[in-house]
């Protein structure tokens, strides 16, 4: 399961719809877009917290099979 705060950037806006649907994937407590200086986007994708020794990416890493 997903876990902690995931961002992903530079996502223009005739992706974003889709980078939108995708981000709801592992079901996260919250999804929202930002719109960056250079008219690209930012999702950022929260879930619940992580353990409090493990990040995003070391979460993953410890549950890729």
């Amino acid at each position: 399961m997903p876990c902690g705060i995931y961002q992903i950037t530079d996502i223009p806006a005739s992706e974003l719809g889709g980078v939108m649907v995708d981000a709801h994937i592992g079901n996260p407590t919250d999804v929202k877009s930002v719109l960056q200086p250079d008219g690209n986007y930012t999702v950022i994708i929260t879930y619940p917290p992580c353990a409090e020794t493990k990040t995003f990416d070391e979460h993953i890493a410890a549950t890729d099979t």
